[in-house]
């Protein structure tokens, strides 16, 4: 057989569903095809496909002025909206669809997404490269943002719970989401240390329905990474519980001093929660002990943790990746804004020298363990029941005392007065340099300190108040 003319054409659902019909009461019978036909006859007829060809060729002359094209004619004759979900579907295809710019429109389900594709840009070499002045603005606007004259709550004992269940293995997270988050952590504490010198934090870990402690609460950067070194070798298993979490927390912290604040930050990744008992009242115990709890989530929103942040006055967020994990975590750096049920009062503490003696002791930090190298001659000597301690700051396990030293407290200093922000620089002449790294302005915003007047780039800038917390031309 030979195919004399070949034409292609797009054929309706209203033109199948006629010849069917007129197979159908054809004299040949087939009991197959018959049955095929027979159903699909009564699809089309649910379809809305037993319209009369008056009635399309009516339907098409309609839409004439609205310059669809042929596949988009087709479709509204084969699928008509006949329910209030698909006519609402349609009204928003077509108002995408209708707007001038459709480049920039975009998909309705693009509309909660950072395009963050689009800061990726080519240099004369062909070699991409990132536009990082938004994410310069958006950083810098976020001290900008940070309250000021405010009361803080400068000694902080924090809970940091790590779900470690059987979700935390997945790899949404490269590697997986126990190792990025045990790696962010590690961070996080060092970090934390440093801005926070003279507060202390402990670590759960929820795994199998149940709560254990990680490490004890401690101002040493150093013991709770090794511990969380060890916690990312192990294995992740069972489902986590939220209420054993929140009860190991209120134990820790209920009898902190009242002068201190007392936080949890949860870093969640499973979607549920194993519970013994009412979840509800556990939240209500711990607002009634003025703990804070603030929740990070590794997955979809749930409200339970949504809950639990909202009722005690913390925070609930979903980190997107591992770089939006490690930003949220920042924030957690500076000290929190002091609820109106913190006392102040006069803390005691105590300013241990370093001294050298001249018979070998364990030092508390160390007393249990077997090890004959933890005998030293040197450490630092409690000035109330003369206990030894390796490391500052710490609480004297004998006295109670608090023992630090100066350097922790000067570091403490920046928090209850920090450095001013800069203000707008707008007459900066294109020659001029930035006080701070020498790079030339050009098309670069500057910012000058209102003490010196000498000007910065926005890089020093968020150096100088995120890291430095002095000001060069000031000191200079």
């Amino acid at each position: 057989m030979d195919v004399l003319q070949l034409h292609n054409c797009f054929i309706s659902n209203v033109e199948v569903y006629s010849l069917l019909k007129d197979l159908s009461h054809s004299s040949q019978k087939q009991n197959n095809f018959d049955t095929v036909t027979y159903e699909t006859i009564n699809y089309l007829e649910e379809c809305g496909s037993s319209y009369s060809p008056e009635q399309v060729s009516s339907f098409l002359g309609s839409l004439v002025d609205y310059n669809l094209t042929q596949a988009e004619k087709l479709q509204l004759v084969n699928f008509p909206p006949r329910t209030p979900l698909l006519l609402n579907s349609t009204f928003l295809s077509v108002t995408v669809m209708m707007m001038d710019n459709e480049d920039e429109a975009g998909y309705v389900w693009e509309g909660g997404y950072e395009k963050t594709w689009e800061a990726l840009k080519e240099d004369a070499s062909g070699t991409l490269q990132v536009d990082i002045v938004a994410s310069r603005t958006k950083q810098h606007q976020r001290f900008l943002d940070r309250p000021q004259n405010v009361k803080l709550g400068m000694m902080r004992h924090v809970v940091l719970v790590l779900d470690s269940s059987e979700c935390m293995a997945m790899a949404d997270l490269k590697p997986s989401r126990i190792r990025a988050c045990t790696t962010l952590l590690s961070n996080f504490i060092d970090e934390f240390f440093e801005q926070n010198p003279i507060s202390q934090m402990c670590c759960l870990v929820s795994r199998d329905k149940r709560a254990d402690v990680l490490f004890e609460m401690t101002g040493n950067s150093s013991v709770s990474k090794n511990k969380l070194n060890e916690l990312s070798d192990s294995s992740c298993i069972g489902e986590i519980s939220l209420q054993n979490c929140i009860n190991l927390g209120i134990k820790l912290l209920k009898h902190m001093p009242p002068h201190s604040s007392r936080e949890m930050i949860f870093v969640l990744g499973s979607l549920r929660t194993c519970d013994p008992g009412d979840i509800r009242s556990v939240i209500d115990n711990a607002k009634s002990n003025n703990i804070q709890c603030s929740v990070i989530g590794l997955a979809a929103e749930v409200y339970v943790y949504k809950r639990l942040a909202k009722i005690t006055g913390g925070d609930y967020t979903v980190a997107i990746d591992d770089y939006h994990l490690k930003d949220i975590l920042s924030n957690y750096m500076r000290p929190p804004l002091a609820s109106n049920t913190l006392e102040s009062s006069l803390v005691r503490m105590g300013f241990p020298q370093f001294e050298t003696r001249s018979y070998p002791s364990l030092c508390f930090c160390h007393i249990d363990t077997e090890d004959s190298s933890a005998l030293t001659f040197d450490g630092y000597f409690c000035p109330q029941c003369d206990g030894k301690y390796c490391k500052l700051p710490i609480e004297c396990k004998t006295c109670n005392l608090t023992l630090v030293s100066s350097l922790h407290l000067a570091r403490s200093y920046r928090h209850l007065f920090p450095l001013a922000f800069y203000k707008d620089s707008t007459s900066i002449d294109s020659s001029w340099c930035c006080f701070g790294c020498h790079t030339s302005f050009n098309d670069l915003k500057g910012f000058s300190c209102t003490h010196c007047h000498k000007t910065f780039c926005i890089d020093c800038d968020i150096f100088i108040h995120n890291t430095l917390h002095s000001c060069p031309g000031c000191i200079k």
